[in-house]
């Protein structure tokens, strides 16, 4: 019986071993569980090891189900994570060298790695869990709710 006794004092101290006596440990995250940094520069280095498959380090929306894939993020995102990526992107910096479709709005068929990567540090530093990203790439970042217009 003493054993008995002994391993439940033992199993209840190693559950506490991460906080101070009297204190829980933080459970509720309403827009899911944060990424370490050393999470973030893993799947950084994931990203830029697929881009540097393709030519340029830049690719279409077809090409993006690999990337998503990476970040785990479903197929059928492709479309609106490429709108938001290019969006964000001329927002930030129309930048010259990006290749435009000629159709004079300044939005690219591409998206470059880099692109990508800063738009995807952004949303992972805020967005935890893919129900808060997908409101997060529907929206631009403007709200916390969708509207019908954000799918158009």
């Amino acid at each position: 019986q003493n054993e008995i006794i002994s391993r439940r004092f033992s199993r209840s101290n190693s559950l506490n071993s991460g906080c101070l006596p009297g204190q829980l440990p933080k459970f509720y995250y309403p827009l899911g569980r944060p990424y370490s940094s050393h999470e973030v520069e893993t799947q950084i280095r994931k990203i830029t090891a697929v881009f540097d498959r393709f030519p340029a380090r830049i690719v279409g929306r077809k090409e993006l189900g690999a990337i998503l894939k990476i970040v785990g993020l479903p197929l059928y995102w492709k479309e609106p994570v490429f709108r938001a990526v290019n969006n964000s992107n001329i927002n930030i910096n129309n930048n010259n060298n990006n290749i435009n479709n000629g159709n004079g709005n300044g939005k690219k068929d591409v998206i470059s790695c880099e692109a990508f990567v800063d738009y995807w540090k952004k949303v992972i530093s805020t967005c935890y869990d893919n129900a808060s990203r997908f409101v997060k790439i529907l929206t631009s970042g403007q709200r916390n709710y969708l509207l019908p217009e954000d799918f158009g």
